[in-house]
């Protein structure tokens, strides 16, 4: 009869099913960006110019960003089969114009996702964290 417990046991661990990022993932979905997000780290820039602002990942691929009660609207876009995270930022004023560009994902969690620059106009590629808040 223990056995049978045992077993039963390991078939009902095996099959829950996680609706969370696996730990140091290098790809997203959609679902992965969903909610509300800051920027924890920029690598050539000051990261307290944009630690005001709260970054909204929207079902409709609307970005919402808030600072204070000033709001600018961006894109955003999974590619590459969830390799790339793609925001656009039409208001490319600084420091918001730091985040507008195709960024490959080094490693993603539930509360965390490290991106790096795919291409640059100014010679580095920027690496970029954001926190789940």
């Amino acid at each position: 009869m223990k056995i049978f417990y045992v077993f039963l046991l390991s078939v009902l661990v095996l099959s829950c099913e996680k609706d969370e990022i696996t730990p140091h993932q290098e790809v997203l979905s959609k679902n992965d960006m969903l909610g509300t997000w800051k920027v924890s780290y920029l690598e050539h820039a000051d990261v307290t110019e944009l630690s005001d602002y709260v970054f909204d990942f929207n079902p409709d691929n609307e970005l919402v960003i808030t600072k204070n009660e000033e709001v600018t609207l961006g894109t955003w876009e999974i590619r590459s089969n969830g390799k790339e995270l793609k925001i656009l930022i039409p208001e490319k004023e600084y420091p918001l114009r730091t985040l507008h560009s195709e960024w490959h994902v080094n490693n993603a969690t539930v509360e965390n996702i490290k991106l790096t620059e795919t291409n640059s106009d100014n010679g580095f590629l920027e690496k970029s964290h954001f926190a789940r808040l």
